[in-house]
């Protein structure tokens, strides 16, 4: 796991995207009190609105003024990157809000996408929070495939946790496909495997023994591209103890399956102030600095941000 201190460049922040499998995790949520939380301890902070489509990131923060945003950014009414920058109410913490203004937002391109990764590891910032759509959408699993410091938030619900692990799935292949989906044999070999083995007990060990057959070379480095892929976990609104227990079968079917480490940084209880907030326009960390969701929120951010 990578930590922020002695990492910190001017222009070299660390970049989190932050995905869920399904949308109502609470991923926005954690988002802004993240940034708030640690602008409120010195740090520079971005947070950016990248739910093309359905950006709302910046109500929980009640800024009014939403321009110029990233579809000004992509449809050239913008130029330069860092005028997308507005401020908050909390010092050290600012905001590029995504707009719905451009028709296909949701669907922006190859170029475009690339273009906007590039700008985001240049911000000045000490460190960039990036509020992804949910669910498996390309835009999502392009960021999260590209940038290496994805965190996944999931609830303890069945079918967030078969969400969250359909994500990390996604981004896999879509990164193996990116990779090497050139070479006609990888690919058909990948296509296969999504279409039969992949959608019931297939290990994506299984494909990189079949890959080897073909180029050795190449399936080194796909095992050692997942070795360095680490995501983070956070289980959100946990409203009992046996819950957090539950996580763990994630953790070893994400292991046994997919071949890679799913890290578990910590969960955040259920609590009634978060909602309280969210209808208010402000931050639990703020407004309820010693609910049980503050001191959840602080823990976590104590652990992956020192």
């Amino acid at each position: 796991m990578k930590h922020l201190r002695g990492q910190f460049s001017k222009h070299n922040p660390i970049v989190y995207p932050v995905a869920s499998g399904k949308g109502g995790t609470g991923k926005s949520t954690i988002v802004s009190n993240f940034g708030a939380y640690l602008a409120l301890k010195g740090y520079n902070v971005v947070i950016v609105d990248c739910d093309f489509g359905g950006s709302d990131l910046h109500l929980f923060l009640d800024v009014p003024e939403t321009e110029p945003n990233l579809s000004h950014y992509l449809n050239g009414e913008v130029s330069t990157f860092p005028k997308l920058l507005l401020p908050t109410c909390i010092k050290g913490l600012k905001i590029i809000c995504g707009g719905n203004e451009m028709i296909g937002m949701a669907y922006i391109s190859e170029k475009s996408r690339n273009k906007l990764i590039n700008e985001l590891i240049k911000l000045d910032a000490d460190v960039v929070l990036i509020d992804l759509g949910a669910g498996a959408g390309i835009n999502t699993l392009e960021f999260f495939s590209i940038l290496n410091n994805g965190i996944v938030v999931c609830t303890p619900e069945p079918h967030s946790r078969i969400n969250a692990y359909g994500l990390i799935k996604n981004v896999i292949f879509r990164s193996l496909n990116n990779s090497f989906g050139h070479n006609e044999d990888i690919r058909k070999i990948l296509a296969d495997f999504v279409v039969g083995p992949g959608r019931r007990d297939g290990r994506i060990c299984d494909v990189v023994d079949a890959i080897e057959k073909i180029d050795a070379d190449i399936s080194d480095k796909i095992s050692e591209d997942l070795k360095n892929f680490n995501p983070c976990l956070i289980l959100n609104r946990v409203r009992k103890r046996s819950q957090i227990g539950d996580i763990n079968n994630l953790i070893n079917i994400v292991r046994k399956f997919l071949s890679i480490e799913l890290t578990n940084i910590g969960f955040i209880r259920s609590d009634s102030v978060v909602l309280e907030s969210c209808q208010k326009r402000s931050l639990f960390v703020i407004d309820a600095a010693d609910s049980q969701a503050s001191v959840d929120l602080r823990r976590i951010s104590d652990f992956k941000f020192k």
